[in-house]
């Protein structure tokens, strides 16, 4: 009798920790497939940043930047650049520097906003602006963020920031840009 309790208990280990071995081998795989997926996502996301910076920059008609800003950027963002490169100007709506600073300070890193300058870049001119790097940071709860350093050879210029991008519904926005001005 007590062998085959033995025995029995025997089997029993075994069963379990063969059991153990195939739930920890599909976790492996599905934790495999879940990084792949995520990987795959972070590279269209960087695939969409980069056309739609290109694309930016490549516009020819110079009154249709905001308008391809606006799509290029989440609500909350565009209002929020608007808001920075109009600190301290002459026009209806724009905000002193330390209301500027009151206003955005709970959702974005107002020291980092370039204020007083344009989206993307700190110039005013550009001839051709380029990608020297785009490199994924991080991923996290937000989006994707990137290490971007964009140039102009013309105007021997480099722009670096950081850059937020998130996936809404209708596909990808820059959430946040955090230059180093």
């Amino acid at each position: 009798m007590v062998r085959k309790t033995v025995a029995a208990g025997v089997l029993f280990l075994i069963f379990a920790c063969t059991e153990q071995e195939k739930r920890n081998a599909k976790s492996e795989v599905t934790d495999t497939e879940t990084t792949t997926q995520n990987d795959d996502i972070a590279n269209e996301a960087r695939e969409w940043l980069m056309k739609n910076i290109t694309n930016y920059f490549a516009t020819e008609e110079l009154g249709s930047l905001d308008s391809f800003m606006q799509k290029m950027t989440t609500a909350e963002y565009y209002e929020y650049k608007n808001d920075a490169t109009n600190v301290d100007l002459e026009i209806d709506g724009s905000l002193t520097e330390t209301q500027f600073h009151e206003k955005w300070k709970n959702k974005f890193d107002t020291s980092k906003a370039g204020i007083g300058t344009g989206f993307l870049i700190s110039g005013q001119d550009w001839d051709k602006i380029e990608f020297e790097k785009c490199d994924l940071i991080s991923t996290t709860e937000k989006g994707f963020l990137f290490d971007v350093i964009l140039k102009d050879e013309t105007f021997q210029s480099k722009y670096p920031s950081k850059i937020l991008v998130v996936h809404l519904g209708d596909g990808y926005k820059i959430a946040d840009v955090i230059g180093e001005h």
